[in-house]
C-alpha cells in the first residue's frame, strides 16, 4: 500500500466507531483533507519565513506540527528530522554571546551523540550531524559563529526545500487518489 493510501486509510480508521454513520465519517474526512490540501502548503511558507537567525527556535516549534506525517513517507522522515535537528543546534546558539557558550553548546552535543561518532561514515543523518559538530567546534569568534550560523542556515533551507518538494508530491498524490476514489 502506498503511502498516500496509509494517510487516508489511517486517518479514516481513526475516526470509525460502531455507532457512527458512514456519512458522517465521509463529511468529515473529506473536511480533513481539503483542510489538509489547503493549510499545509501554508504551514511550509510560515517555516520559510522562520529559517533565519532569530527565528530558529519558532521553526523548531512549528515544525513539530507537521511530525505526524513521519510515518507515511520516507522523503518526508528524512527531511523533517533533518529539519529538527539543523533547527534544534541553532535555536540553541541564537543567544550565545561568548565562546564560551559555543564550547558549552558543542559539548552538549558531543554528550549527548558522542559515541554516535562510529556511524558518521554509515548513515547520511550521522554523516551531517558530525559535519555540523565538527565544523562548529572550529568557531572561535562571534564573527565565525555568525558565518557559521549562515552556513547552517543554508542547510536548513535546502532541507526544507527538498521537504517542501516531497511534501508537494504527497499532497499532488492525496488529491489524485481522492478524485479517483469518488
Amino acid at each position: 500500500m502506498g503511502s498516500v493510501d496509509t494517510f487516508i486509510k489511517y486517518f479514516k480508521e481513526s475516526l470509525s466507531c460502531s455507532t457512527c454513520q458512514e456519512s458522517g465519517i465521509n463529511a468529515l474526512s473529506n473536511a480533513f483533507f481539503r483542510d489538509f490540501v489547503e493549510f499545509t502548503p501554508l504551514v511550509i511558507q510560515e517555516l520559510q519565513t522562520y529559517a533565519t537567525p532569530g527565528m530558529f527556535s519558532r521553526f523548531y516549534t512549528r515544525l513539530a506540527d507537521l511530525k505526524y506525517l513521519i510515518v507515511f513517507d520516507e522523503d518526508i522522515n528524512k527531511y523533517w528530522f533533518a529539519m529538527r535537528a539543523y533547527s534544534g543546534a541553532l535555536s540553541k546558539l541564537e543567544n550565545v554571546e561568548n565562546i564560551h557558550e559555543i564550547k558549552s553548546v558543542f559539548n552538549y552535543y558531543i554528550e549527548k551523540y558522542g559515541e554516535r561518532r562510529v556511524l558518521a561514515s554509515e548513515h547520511w543523518f550521522e554523516h551531517k550531524r558530525w559535519l555540523f559538530l565538527d565544523s562548529l567546534k572550529t568557531v572561535d569568534s562571534l564573527e565565525s559563529l555568525r558565518e557559521f550560523t549562515e552556513r547552517q542556515r543554508m542547510e536548513l533551507q535546502d532541507q526544507l526545500n527538498h521537504f517542501e518538494a516531497a511534501l508537494i508530491l504527497f499532497i499532488q498524490h492525496l488529491k489524485y487518489t481522492l478524485e479517483t476514489d469518488l
